[in-house]
């Protein structure tokens, strides 16, 4: 059985597949991301030969010949295809050049962006502030609870980025003249901080590219199971948040142990 499903957005395919037929070499024209659901199959790609099973997510580069022959049975997967052209737009400023699909089967890993903002709250990006705070709780939590099945968890905390993003570009004075004036001279401080946050770069030896979350991601992707750090900060203006961190990890475990659960915190380990 194969059944494509009409999706909403432009670029974007979905399509379901169970069965015991053996596909011959083929490609795509898309990047392909989906979950095994059942069964298990080997296939030929551009690394070697790749085995999954259900569980596991399963990737394929625009173009990677590759083909698939099932295990043991009737196996399924459900399936994206991204636009190349979308791919490269959504993450080309986080990994730099044109993205490619390193690894076709990935095992019991989550991996979550957050934000320092999560840890040191500052004014002016309330909800920004609170959806990366309530992200990486939701991630932490779905962490410890799945901790046991073997999945690790990576969360990763990236500092401000003042190029290489669109946010300063896109970021305009108060639309409301009357309600800003009712803040005194607080929002005339806003234009100056993209200057202040480059300023306080350079007495750390200077900003970082914004390619290093990318890169930060891609060396946690290499690591071996059991080797993979909790967090792992990425910020140039160097705020101390790896300490606060570790003080919330402390606590956290002496807690979770006084409930009979800690060993729900024993697979990861921060990388300071």
């Amino acid at each position: 059985m194969v059944a494509q499903h009409r999706s909403a957005l432009p670029g974007v395919e979905a399509m379901t597949l169970l069965t015991d037929h053996a596909f011959p070499r083929h490609s795509h024209d898309g990047f392909g991301i989906g979950v095994m659901t059942a069964g298990a199959q080997r296939s030929w790609s551009g690394i070697g030969s790749v085995e999954s099973a259900a569980g596991d997510v399963i990737t394929v580069n625009p173009g990677e010949m590759h083909d698939g022959t099932p295990v043991h049975g009737a196996r399924g997967w459900r399936m994206l295809y991204l636009d190349p052209a979308l791919v490269a737009q959504e993450v080309a400023e986080a990994v730099g050049d044109a993205p490619e699909i390193a690894r076709p089967a990935l095992r019991d890993l989550l991996v979550y962006i957050s934000s320092t903002t999560a840890h040191i709250f500052e004014p002016f990006i309330g909800p920004y502030v609170a959806s990366k705070a309530a992200g990486e709780a939701l991630a932490e939590a779905m962490g410890l609870e799945v901790s046991r099945s073997g999945i690790e968890t990576v969360i990763v905390v990236p500092g401000a980025f003042t190029s290489g993003t669109e946010h300063f570009a896109h970021a305009h004075a108060p639309a409301d003249g009357a309600v800003s004036a009712q803040y005194g001279d607080l929002p005339a401080v806003i234009p100056s901080l993209g200057a202040r946050l480059d300023a306080i770069d350079a007495t750390n030896g200077g900003a970082l590219d914004v390619s290093a979350v990318g890169e930060a991601v891609r060396w946690a992707l290499a690591l071996p199971r059991g080797e993979r750090p909790a967090r792992i900060v990425v910020d140039a203006q160097r705020k101390g948040v790896e300490d606060l961190i570790a003080l919330h990890r402390d606590k956290q475990a002496a807690f979770l142990g006084q409930l009979g659960i800690g060993d729900l915190m024993g697979i990861p380990k921060d990388k300071r």
